[in-house]
């Protein structure tokens, strides 16, 4: 699915269900343009009575990674839990609108499958990350030029934001800006600064707000207007952030630990991604490798056929299988940014990334022991998956003891007195 938001639009998007031959509907995904919180406030001078938020039920909360009420747009397979209402009814319809256009872009969708499959996610978890202490020491990140991933929005060589806007003052002259393209710790920043908004009003963004702030208007210095090219979805939260450099053709890659897979039947990847390409030669792709990092295979890119460049940000949680990782010992995920612009206005954040994965169940150890030369026990084992650990203690009431770690299924112990007892570990235990 394809829905480019407008930076500046209005209008209302609204994907519902009808269990009652289309007599009633039941919303399951919907969207409000940026702008339509100022044409709300607008309307609301004149018409005290004006909601322009009341078609949908309350606006988008900022932060929330919300994935059935957004500021964003969408791109890519997106999975839409539909309401319960519709469990065992015989005439279950859809419905797509796009209503109340204001400067309007598009929606394309195909291949709709209605099924009871939940997202594609592994029974095991195999990697989990937040960023919430930054990004950990484990994952690498690699870069061709000034820029990198980080977790806070890239400064330039002066220490301002690179986000950048001119706008004009009360005397008619410019006037340059520079904002975090956060919009909530922007909207901090101002409250800090004595700019007279506060954090409830900034997530609210109802009329009454507007009314006793009227500085919220101007959160965004882009002539007055909430605007799409910030991140909204993911806003105030922690994540990983690739601000794109004035440099066109800087690469920037952040790269997940290598992760062992070889018991894994099947893999997957989810993360949430916000995501504003600015110029033709943005690429922002997910790769992967099944060599330790040799070589990488594309299995994700935001398709640039159905992206109108610097409008606003995407928001979606993508699942991702990954055949090629099952039954592999050395696979690493890769965000692969590469391009920008000469004002550096995009963007690509990622975060609550997991890799997960179904096993085979595992066979039984079977261990058989035989004396051995110079007082040892030889041991050999079937089953399991390695790596192993051989534990031993003298009497049943002592504490286990690792002896060794072994990825085959055999090894040699010293034999203390004359009894012993002995066991064997697999997998993570081992470890």
């Amino acid at each position: 699915m394809a829905y480019l938001v407008n930076n500046n639009g209005e209008c209302v998007t609204d994907l519902s269900v009808s269990v009652d031959a289309g007599e009633t509907w039941i919303p399951f995904y919907q969207n409000a343009e940026p702008q339509r919180v100022v044409k709300s406030y607008n309307k609301f001078t004149l018409d005290p009575e004006y909601d322009g938020s009341a078609v949908i039920g309350g606006w988008p909360v900022l932060g929330s990674g919300s994935l059935t009420k957004s500021f964003n747009g969408l791109h890519g397979r997106v999975h839409f839990p539909l309401p319960t209402e519709v469990i065992n009814k015989a005439d279950v319809r859809i419905r797509v609108r796009y209503f109340e256009p204001g400067d309007a872009w598009w929606i394309a969708i195909d291949n709709i499958v209605v099924d009871d499959v939940t997202a594609p996610v592994g029974a095991v978890v195999v990697l989990d990350e937040k960023f919430e202490g930054g990004i950990p020491p484990s994952w690498k990140t690699t870069t061709s030029g000034a820029n990198s991933w980080g977790t806070q929005p890239a400064r330039d060589a002066d220490g301002n934001f690179y986000r950048r806007f001119t706008f004009k003052d009360v005397d008619d002259n410019d006037v340059i800006q520079y904002v975090n393209i956060d919009l909530i710790r922007e909207g901090a920043s101002r409250i800090a600064a004595g700019t007279n908004i506060t954090a409830e009003a900034l997530l609210k963004l109802d009329n009454q707000s507007f009314t006793d702030f009227p500085d919220l208007v101007n959160t965004n210095p882009n002539e007055g207007k909430l605007d799409g090219r910030f991140i909204m979805s993911l806003a105030g939260g922690n994540y990983a952030i690739r601000s794109d450099s004035r440099e066109l053709s800087e690469i920037n890659e952040l790269d997940t630990p290598s992760m062992n897979l070889t018991d894994a039947t099947s893999v997957f990847l989810s993360f949430d991604s916000e995501a504003l390409p600015y110029t033709p030669s943005t690429r922002y792709e997910v790769q992967i490798s099944t060599n330790g990092g040799e070589t990488f295979d594309q299995v994700f890119s935001y398709m640039r056929a159905l992206l109108d460049l610097g409008e606003s940000a995407s928001f979606t949680r993508h699942h991702i299988e990954l055949p090629q990782a099952a039954g592999k010992a050395n696979v690493i995920v890769r965000f692969h940014a590469e391009g920008g612009d000469a004002s550096a206005r995009g963007f690509w954040v990622i975060d609550n990334v997991s890799v997960t994965a179904n096993k085979s169940a595992a066979s039984p150890i079977q261990v058989t022991a035989a004396p051995g030369l110079g007082g040892k026990v030889d041991l050999t084992w079937i089953g399991g998956q390695g790596p192993f650990a051989l534990q031993k203690k003298v009497k049943l009431s002592d504490d286990w003891a690792t002896v060794t770690t072994v990825g085959g299924r055999a090894a040699s112990v010293n034999a203390e007195g004359a009894t012993g007892f002995f066991r064997v570990i697999e997998g993570a235990a081992a470890r």
